[in-house]
């Protein structure tokens, strides 16, 4: 439901717009965050909820397959290689993921690994 605004300019706003709309607020507020969440923001492990697990997992999924981080962000990286602020800001959310990801792992007391291997 994270993308059901996907192919639409802004997707992750044009979502959350249409699930208030709706009469679903409270998922629209994590649609809207899903792109790019700061860890540095929240207040450790214990701050993770449901904003910031759907926010990690689209970062693990690339269509109906699981990828590591590093190899989706690589892609982005890839396509905009000729272009300076896009290239910074693929980094910067690279960070964040990775971060997040450890909160994550902290939280939970096991490897991301772990978690969906299960």
């Amino acid at each position: 439901m994270h993308d059901i605004a996907k192919g639409q300019p802004d997707h992750e706003r044009a979502g959350a717009q249409y699930l208030a709309g709706l009469g679903y607020a409270r998922t629209a507020s994590i649609v809207a965050a899903h792109r790019d969440i700061d860890p540095e923001e929240l207040a450790g492990p214990e701050a993770v909820g449901e904003r910031e697990l759907v926010y990690l997992a689209d970062k693990l999924v690339r269509g109906p397959y699981r990828v590591d981080i590093a190899q989706r962000f690589q892609e982005k990286l890839d396509s905009y290689a000729g272009n300076v602020e896009a290239v910074a800001a693929i980094h910067r959310r690279l960070g964040h993921a990775q971060g997040m990801a450890r909160l994550v792992e902290q939280g939970a007391g096991r490897s991301l690994e772990a978690i969906l291997d299960q």
